[in-house]
């Protein structure tokens, strides 16, 4: 059987049943195995912090949607990299804060379209 037919089975036999959701570290451990159950809590528990500091950081509701799903993209690719002790809300904070302001650094370092310089001229 091929890697994604195990994850495939692996998500199917960690759906939990009879409950609303995970715990945090439920959803941890799932989401550290590959398992999609283990990010879907993770989101359900954490999306609404996320989505309130890139809210915070932007003014702008549309693009803090954008970078909440940027956030969790991140925590998607690096969940396998964290290490306890520190606790998850806060490293994901921190992965929040630093995506933001990386897009706010690529915003304030947008070169002018030909369409603005030639107003100039």
């Amino acid at each position: 059987m091929n890697d994604s037919a195990d994850r495939f089975n692996k998500s199917r036999k960690a759906i939990p049943t009879g409950r609303d959701s995970l715990s945090e570290a439920e959803a941890l451990r799932l989401a550290q195995e590959g398992i999609p159950a283990g990010f879907e809590g993770l989101y359900q528990l954490h999306s609404k912090r996320v989505y309130r500091v890139c809210q915070c950081v932007t003014k702008n509701p549309t693009e803090a949607e954008e970078l909440t799903r940027k956030a969790f993209l991140a925590l998607f690719r690096n969940i396998r990299t964290f290490r306890g002790p520190s606790q998850l809300s806060r490293w994901l904070h921190r992965t929040t804060a630093d995506v933001a302001l990386v897009e706010l650094r690529k915003r304030a370092h947008v070169p002018p379209s030909p369409d603005d310089v030639s107003e100039r001229v």
